[in-house]
């Protein structure tokens, strides 16, 4: 779902930030509160502490605004791939809690990643290094939204009592905040055919069922083990640019998505050996 959602936001570049969030986090409140309203679960879901709600929003909100953002200021699959530093991030900070131990591959791995971003921003437009100054803004929004979403997934780990069903609240306030500084500060531009159908994707799958699987996956499933099996998602994700017509494939860009995918291997590559943490009360 998420390896899809770059070429739905891609879709969107003429929409304004504000006005996509608000409507695909409507979307995903509605599907959210169905299941809580038919599973009698929003007692449950409600009974979090304060400081939960204002982790999760700024998680979920935070990373999709910057997500957004970096597609309307730099070229899409840069700021696809660069938002997709995030799972080697969640390796690297996870051990740094209590029970797990910083190993050199994590370096590696983190150092490899970084180096396949250096070559796509700096050598995607020839052999000679040409590095485009007016997408730095674009670059910042990518890596900030990673760090956003690294930052909730370790959060979502490592406090276990945090239920899924809480997505619902994210999406619900996510929907008031951005509905709020749409009226505010942006235009309202009215989605064709394909904008409406790309937002009605994002709001069920990217904003409501990928968030649940992915909560639920950190929780039950083998953490780290996870994280890795995301760095699949570059490579079916910039194939899925290139097939839409939004990328151009280049050398830069098949070699940048192998060394990020690589980097994702090579940080997990004796995971079995490591052990989980235990969750944080």
């Amino acid at each position: 779902m998420w390896a899809i959602s770059a070429t739905s936001v891609a879709n969107l570049k003429k929409i304004p930030t504000y006005e996509i969030l608000s409507i695909v986090f409507l979307i995903g409140f509605i599907c959210s509160a169905s299941y809580n309203t038919y599973n009698h679960t929003w007692r449950k879901t409600l009974d979090h502490p304060f400081y939960i709600w204002i982790i999760g929003i700024i998680g979920i909100f935070g990373n999709e605004v910057l997500f957004i953002e970096s597609f309307k200021h730099a070229p899409v699959a840069h700021a696809d791939l660069i938002n997709f530093l995030w799972p080697i991030m969640v390796i690297f900070f996870s051990s740094l809690f209590p029970k797990e131990k910083l190993q050199f591959r994590y370096f590696l791995a983190s150092l490899i990643a970084f180096i396949g971003i250096y070559i796509l921003i700096f050598y995607d437009e020839g052999q000679n290094i040409n590095f485009q100054h007016q997408y730095i803004k674009g670059y910042l929004y990518a890596l900030f939204a990673a760090f956003f979403w690294t930052f909730y997934t370790i959060i979502s780990k490592f406090y276990g009592k945090l239920k899924p069903e809480m997505i619902g609240i994210y999406c619900g306030l996510g929907f008031i905040l951005s509905f709020l500084m749409h009226l505010t500060y942006e235009k309202t531009i009215i989605p064709t055919l394909s904008n409406f159908i790309s937002l009605i994707f994002m709001g069920i799958a990217t904003h409501c069922l990928a968030y649940f699987f992915w909560d639920y996956g950190v929780k039950k499933g083998n953490f780290k083990l996870l994280s890795i099996l995301s760095y699949f998602n570059p490579i079916i994700s910039i194939s899925i640019l290139i097939i839409a017509g939004y990328s151009k494939p280049t050398y830069a860009l098949f070699i940048s998505s192998f060394l990020i995918f690589s980097a994702g291997l090579i940080g997990g590559l004796t995971w079995k050996k490591s052990k989980s943490p235990k969750n944080i009360n």
